[in-house]
């Protein structure tokens, strides 16, 4: 068995993970109002894809991007509200490599939440699933989610000149990766 097929059963035995204050958990289409809320934020997604325009472009987003693949897809519940608050991922890359990222409404910014995201990703990805690095790819302009990398460990490694994001405009990338201790 290849190390992909092992971290994809690893993702199926791991469907939840719990932090402090969080549920990673499977997304479903009841998540939908709280997913539009803030997949339709030009703020929160200004470094990714454009924000959905209705109800209907976020419902076809989760079902194609979340719910037809949801191994090491995960909705981010804050427990105490039992709202959807974000989104986060891991995928396989190459041999011993999972690439995370992650989205979070921003009524919830700069409450730790996006480290508990991801200190806890980093967690599954060493400890379950046997990953040597997890890695990152930030537009350079993104320098919330920079900081939250570099809290959590990260190391700046590459950094491109000409990436063109989903909204088809060109801009620099950084890759950060966190290796296995």
């Amino acid at each position: 068995m290849d190390w992909q097929d092992k971290v994809l059963i690893g993702f199926a035995k791991h469907r939840q993970v719990k932090t402090e204050r969080l549920l990673l958990r499977p997304m479903s289409i009841k998540d939908l109002s709280d997913y539009h809320e803030y997949t339709s934020d030009d703020e929160v997604l200004r470094y990714d894809y454009f924000p959905h325009k209705d109800m209907a472009e976020s419902e076809l987003s989760l079902v194609k991007w979340n719910l037809s693949q949801p191994l090491g897809r995960y909705g981010i519940e804050l427990l105490a509200e039992k709202k959807l608050i974000g989104n986060a991922s891991l995928r396989p890359s190459q041999e011993g490599i999972l690439e995370v990222g992650y989205t979070l409404n921003k009524t919830y910014w700069r409450q730790g939440m996006g480290t508990e995201v991801l200190q806890s990703l980093c967690h599954l990805a060493f400890e379950e699933l046997a990953a040597q690095a997890v890695r990152a790819t930030v537009v350079s302009d993104n320098q919330a989610s920079i900081a939250l990398l570099e809290k959590c460990g990260f190391q700046k490694t590459d950094e491109n000149q000409q990436t063109t994001n989903s909204r088809g405009e060109i801009c620099v990338t950084y890759t950060y990766e966190l290796a296995a201790v």
